[in-house]
């Protein structure tokens, strides 16, 4: 849907969008996302994070707020891991909240599951496991299983399998097709990003908001 449309940015700044991205003076910039109306969601300054593609088998979560439950093998340390990996994505504006329930005789707490297994014969840190039922149309329950042979639940590269782990819950898909820095990108997370980026926060935040 091609539109136009003309305002007042941040700090006063004009801007005027024509179907896509604005400019005005130093190069602010809008996304614009439409869902029966035109809704503004970010306004940003010289950059703008296109949206990286969901998952094609649209096996993410239905809703914004998700709980898990440890697997019993989970230890001390990376129960801290998983809750560090966690807290990066309550606290990044995406609105959405993970919860962490616990197990008793009369209640499992959650459906979905955290849990470890160790394998050195693989390049494979972590996997997201959804159950998905074709007669309900959505996932019912999912496992985040953790490779404890390859990652050391201290460092800042177990936290951010986790919130990568969680991104899928989210429906993010693996190396998304866009120039910005994701968390789901295998070539930025084998480096030194382990937090959700805007890119990623953005389409998470729309998803939900606006069920695009």
């Amino acid at each position: 849907m091609q539109a136009a449309g003309k305002g007042n940015g941040y700090h006063g700044f004009e801007w005027e969008w024509n179907g896509g991205v604005t400019t005005a003076g130093n190069t602010l910039r809008i996304e614009v996302y439409a869902v029966g109306e035109i809704v503004c969601h970010h306004l940003h300054i010289a950059t703008i994070n296109w949206a990286a593609p969901y998952l094609k088998n649209s096996k993410g979560w239905p809703s914004s707020n998700v709980t898990y439950r440890f697997h019993s093998n989970m230890t001390d340390s990376w129960k801290t891991a998983v809750r560090d990996g966690v807290s990066l994505w309550n606290s990044s504006g995406a609105g959405v909240t993970i919860t962490e329930k616990t197990a008793t005789a009369s209640d499992p707490g959650s459906q979905n599951i955290i849990g470890l297994y160790y394998d050195k014969n693989t390049d494979v840190l972590a996997y997201y496991d959804p159950s998905y039922f074709l007669g309900v149309g959505k996932v019912v329950s999912f496992n985040i299983v953790i490779n404890d042979a390859l990652l050391t639940a201290g460092l800042n590269k177990a936290k951010g399998t986790v919130a990568h782990e969680f991104g899928h819950v989210f429906w993010l898909d693996d190396n998304p097709e866009t120039p910005f820095p994701t968390i789901m990108d295998y070539r930025d997370f084998a480096g030194s990003i382990y937090t959700p980026q805007a890119s990623d926060i953005d389409n998470v935040y729309v998803k939900y908001k606006y069920g695009v």
